[in-house]
């Protein structure tokens, strides 16, 4: 017997096609950047890892009625991961600070993730005999410094006053080439501070097995807040019209507040 289908039964089915279709092809919720360890790169087999790929699962675990699927490129090539930010194929930039020529093309969440610092990295061995000598080490202008040996290396921006001071022989600064020369320097006691980011210092001692040795002056250099934000050419609707950033928001808030970021990046041996 030969059915007849409704036009109605017709669009319905078609409608259900077209929807099933798009779930099939939609792209997954990409982020991406440049390579930058402790915060992201590729590990051996070429998976993505570090406290960026940590923090961003713990977030869009916990949203996947906006994000049901998500994956990561890491970029070799600076070049590269800006115009996969711009033409769309990056729906979220991996940590990047906030400037105001970036919002043309970037939209920022409210929440930052990180407070990036550069500090002045010391020994506990130099630290206890300035305590026991009765001159404890204390940073709160460079001039504090002037009796110290402190090492820096070439074409590192730090600051612009650390490099006037520097020059004028304000403070006593031995440049070298390498930062791991200036650290087998501080380590051997051949200088008494060393500026460094943070981070990397951090998770260099770490790897290296020195972490145990090494301690940091409070008083940052300097120090800025970073975002991981979304791309304004990502084709992910709940991207523009600010459901999934809002709820970002919301969820790095509350991983904040349950200590969730402290521990990652203790894990790297940040603190």
């Amino acid at each position: 017997m030969l059915s007849i289908v409704s036009p109605m039964k017709v669009a319905i089915l078609v409608l259900l096609f077209q929807l099933s279709s798009a779930i099939v092809t939609a792209k997954p919720f990409t982020m991406g950047g440049d390579v930058d360890p402790p915060l992201k790169w590729l590990d051996e087999n070429d998976q993505p890892v570090g406290i960026e790929v940590e923090l961003l699962s713990a977030i869009y675990e916990q949203m996947p009625e906006l994000v049901p699927e998500f994956q990561f490129t890491i970029f070799k090539s600076s070049p590269r991961s800006k115009q996969a930010l711009k033409d769309g194929t990056l729906d979220q930039y991996i940590t990047m600070s906030h400037k105001k020529k970036r919002m043309a093309y970037l939209l920022y969440p409210a929440e930052s993730h990180l407070n990036i610092k550069w500090v002045f990295f010391t020994t506990h061995q130099f630290l206890m005999k300035q305590q026991q000598s009765g001159f404890p080490v204390v940073f709160n202008e460079y001039k504090d410094l002037a009796n110290y040996k402190i090492g820096a290396t070439q074409d590192y921006a730090y600051s612009e006053e650390f490099w006037q001071l520097a020059n004028n022989g304000t403070i006593n600064v031995e440049v070298m080439q390498k930062n791991k020369l200036n650290i087998k320097k501080l380590l051997a006691g051949r200088i008494d501070l060393f500026p460094s980011y943070q981070f990397k210092m951090q998770w260099n001692a770490q790897q290296g097995g020195y972490d145990h040795l090494i301690s940091y002056l409070p008083k940052a250099i300097r120090d800025k807040q970073y975002f991981n934000p979304f791309s304004k050419a990502s084709t992910n609707p709940n991207v523009l019209n600010g459901k999934i950033i809002r709820r970002y928001d919301e969820v790095l808030r509350s991983l904040k507040r349950k200590g969730v970021v402290k521990k990652i990046l203790k894990k790297y041996g940040v603190n």
